[in-house]
């Protein structure tokens, strides 16, 4: 009896450390915009994260002739194959649109809480030119 417990205990610790965080965690960034990310059996599944990008000097995006100071908009990702995280850590690197460069880092502590980085920045091809890092912070829900 007592080896068939052990047995039951270490193989649902096994099975418990590579599922790894699930769920989903909300919060904002520095610049007071939404972030919302979904892990799915220690993987990123889903990111959906709002921001705001200045750039260097007005300058027309892609698919508009009227020169902007700024650019922002709410990115929402699914992920055919989810990022795995490795010890608690996760970097990405998404594109967005097709002058965009977004770079996700962030932690994931055992109490529900999260925090990272985001660098947001114009690829070089890009007619306008713009960088910024952004600090988040977010809770499972």
């Amino acid at each position: 009896m007592l080896t068939t417990l052990k047995t039951l205990l270490c193989t649902t610790l096994i099975a418990a450390a590579g599922a790894g965080p699930q769920g989903t965690w909300k919060g904002t960034t520095s610049q007071d915009r939404p972030i919302e990310l979904r892990l799915r059996e220690g993987s990123l599944s889903f990111l959906k994260v709002g921001w705001r990008l200045t750039f260097d000097k007005p300058c027309p995006p892609p698919g508009s002739r009227i020169p902007a100071a700024s650019r922002s908009d709410t990115h929402v990702m699914r992920f055919q194959a989810p990022v795995p995280l490795e010890d608690g850590a996760l970097r990405t690197r998404v594109g967005i649109g097709r002058d965009l460069d977004l770079v996700l880092e962030g932690t994931f502590d055992a109490d529900g809480a999260a925090s990272g980085e985001i660098l947001l920045e114009t690829i070089e091809s890009s007619p306008c030119r713009g960088r910024t890092t952004l600090k988040w912070k977010a809770h499972r829900k």
